[in-house]
């Protein structure tokens, strides 16, 4: 029975060990990791709710995450840090050094340790090419792009080099570049007579004012001085507690344009204003014997009133307090000055003097500039006769030369 029943035995026990065979395979299949990804069986997310992508500085044991930085085998592509990244990297890298090579000198002193070799190697090559840089510029030349002098003096020496004849002076070009070219006093000349040409508008502008002032007597007819009104008492004095005062001395000269200037120079200029002044707004109106006493030459009585001229500066209208009201402490006051027959004379003859003086300034100008187009023609004929003679006797060096070139010559062919 034992041997009847050995073939189903060995039968069922393949069919057995086939079945635990297919049992593992199948084992086997499930565990194995797959290439697939999430992504492609869950649905798409919005992109507000994705996760923000992972920032690494290093790969160190950071290289099985897709966000890992540099190259690593089995990404689809290799890539690296920006070009803001590695230059933030690359500055904070170098604060850094700086920092340590400052405080750690004094913190290890503090510590009681030694120094680290590398940072004292460090301050000591800083100071090396400090002085290695110091040194390269000590070469350069502020207008030169190249070392100055030169490396070598090979083509140096023949520049320097004494010429011992004529024709060493024709061949330099230093020298034929400094006595044989008239570019530079030829612009000189250019320049100084473009300086008189636009220099003679003025003079002529000036020229003809002074020929308008010379007036006559009969040109310029006398003002007569108005008399203020008859008034009331009452009304007297209320001219007098709002008259018009004097015009301020602030200095001998021009004096009219340095009380003006005071008051342009505000923070927000004012608009002036010149008006002739009614004898209503005076506290003393001038007389007719004043004036008279005066003696006004003929310029003066042009530019001139008897009665006097009041200067006004009203506020500008882009004032931020003029919206305020007028009896208010804020508001922008308007200041008006009255300038006298006397303190106008004054005046004029400042103005008049200085455009005198600008008249003289012109012509002493003028002057020099003619005196320094002269100098530049004698420096060129000068420049030029020199030229011309070191020219001739190097042609009389080369002619005998030539002669005794000539001479070795014939006496070697015979």
């Amino acid at each position: 029975m034992s041997s009847g029943n050995q073939p189903l035995m060995r039968w069922s026990g393949n069919a057995m060990v086939g079945r635990h065979k297919k049992a593992l395979r199948k084992n086997e299949v499930e565990f194995v990791p797959s290439i697939d990804q999430p992504a492609y069986y869950d649905p798409p997310r919005q992109r507000s709710s994705s996760p923000e992508p992972a920032r690494f500085v290093t790969n160190i044991g950071n290289k099985e995450h897709p966000a890992a930085r540099f190259a690593r085998r089995g990404k689809i592509d290799s890539w690296g840090p920006s070009y803001e990244e590695v230059r933030t990297l690359d500055h904070v890298r170098k604060r850094m050094k700086v920092c340590v090579e400052q405080f750690m000198p004094s913190s290890a002193a503090d510590a009681g340790l030694t120094l680290p070799p590398n940072v004292a190697e460090r301050k000591r090559k800083r100071a090396e090419e400090k002085r290695e840089e110091a040194e390269r510029k000590s070469y350069l030349l502020p207008h030169l792009r190249s070392p100055s002098p030169p490396q070598t003096t090979d083509q140096l020496a023949p520049m320097l080099a004494i010429p011992t004849s004529y024709l060493d002076i024709m061949m330099s070009p230093s020298m034929r570049h400094t006595l044989g070219d008239d570019s530079v006093e030829q612009g000189l000349q250019r320049t100084a007579s473009d300086l008189l040409e636009c220099e003679k508008p003025l003079m002529q502008a000036l020229g003809r004012l002074t020929d308008v002032f010379r007036l006559l007597e009969r040109d310029v007819p006398g003002i007569p001085v108005t008399q203020p009104t008859p008034m009331s008492h009452e009304a007297t004095q209320h001219r007098f507690r709002h008259c018009i005062p004097d015009l301020p001395h602030v200095s001998e000269q021009d004096n009219l344009w340095r009380v003006v200037q005071e008051l342009v120079q505000n923070p927000q200029p004012p608009t002036i204003k010149y008006e002739i002044t009614s004898p209503d707004n005076l506290h003393l109106p001038a007389t007719q014997e004043e004036i008279s006493a005066l003696n006004l030459t003929p310029l003066e009585r042009l530019f001139t009133h008897p009665n006097g001229i009041t200067v006004s500066a009203a506020p500008p209208s882009t004032h931020p307090y003029l919206s305020l009201d007028r009896h208010h402490p804020s508001y922008p006051p308007t200041v008006r000055y009255n300038i006298d027959a006397a303190k106008q004379r004054i005046a004029v003859n400042d103005a008049f003097e200085r455009i005198k003086e600008l008249l003289a300034d012109c012509d002493e100008y003028k002057t020099r500039l003619e005196e320094a187009r002269g100098r530049i023609a004698d420096v060129a004929r000068a420049r030029k006769k020199v030229w011309s003679v070191i020219k001739e006797r190097a042609e009389q060096e080369m002619d005998r030369y030539e002669g005794k070139l000539g001479e070795v010559i014939g006496g070697q062919l015979l």
